[in-house]
């Protein structure tokens, strides 16, 4: 068994511009605090702005918080089903 606990990177949450990067064990909720971030400090009414709160009503969909807490985002996509 391999530990990838000490690979910070994926851990790692980088907010730049109007882009996000989040590292594969980056939970649920970290997204959604980050998203919600970025929403606060913007002005609102902008067109990118309504994408992005799309997204957290989304991810606010997303399992149980106690879940969302300890879950990966990446762990969701990869058990995500065909539609």
């Amino acid at each position: 068994m391999i530990n990838v606990a000490g690979i910070t990177e994926l851990n790692e949450v980088k907010a730049e511009g109007d882009s996000f990067s989040f590292g594969a064990s980056v939970t649920l909720s970290t997204m959604i605090d980050t998203m919600k971030q970025a929403i606060n400090d913007r002005k609102k009414g902008l067109p990118a702005l309504s994408k992005l709160q799309m997204m957290v009503q989304h991810l606010e969909k997303v399992a149980h918080p106690s879940v969302r807490n300890v879950a990966s985002w990446i762990g969701n996509l990869t058990i995500a089903k065909d539609c």
